[in-house]
């Protein structure tokens, strides 16, 4: 059983029209301000939508943030859904992060936001935990079980890690070097 199935049970809403101008006004405003700044005046002012309509969806302005993040994290899963529900065990899928690069490509606003500028430890936390339920199952069967949770940590910090350091330096680095190292560190894994 994979111990990181719970990232499969995000609770994600079908998004209505003003709740994506709610979340879009949410993400524009948090890259000048912090969190805690935010008003729900002033979210619904950028979002041109009645403060009414933002209480119809969320309680509070981190309930919003939730549900960007269990959005994300929902579409990522299931990009790479097929990936983990087809592996063979102690064979890791080495392509699986084709597909998270065209999603981050297409997505960048946001996750700069959460992995640079305003750094969202619980998002990162979460994301580390998907990576770890796609790979889960394809770890070799060389490693323990007991030694398997560390080494899925490393594997997932150091993709996201990847995937940071590239946001960070877009004209250093190019998407193919990042999927070439990515594939490289999985292969390296995959021989213990």
């Amino acid at each position: 059983m994979n111990p990181y199935k719970y990232v499969c049970d995000l609770p994600v809403r079908k998004i209505t029209t003003a709740q994506e101008a709610i979340e879009k006004s949410m993400i524009t405003l948090l890259d000048n301000k912090n969190l805690y700044e935010l008003s729900v005046r002033e979210i619904c002012k950028t979002a041109n939508v009645a403060r009414s309509t933002f209480y119809a969806y969320y309680d509070v302005v981190d309930d919003c943030l939730l549900d960007i993040e269990n959005r994300f994290l929902h579409e990522l899963l299931d990009l790479n859904m097929k990936r983990t529900t087809s592996e063979k065990n102690g064979y890791i899928d080495l392509s699986f992060s084709e597909n998270t690069i065209r999603y981050i490509q297409a997505n960048k606003k946001m996750l700069y936001l959460f992995l640079i500028k305003r750094y969202n430890y619980h998002f990162v936390n979460r994301w580390k935990d998907a990576i770890k339920y796609h790979l889960y199952a394809q770890m070799p069967v060389s490693i323990s079980d007991q030694n398997k949770e560390l080494t899925l940590e490393i594997i997932a910090s150091g993709i996201i890690g990847a995937y940071r350091h590239w946001l960070k330096n877009p004209y250093e680095l190019d998407a193919e070097y990042v999927k070439r190292l990515i594939r490289r560190g999985l292969e390296s894994y995959s021989e213990l």
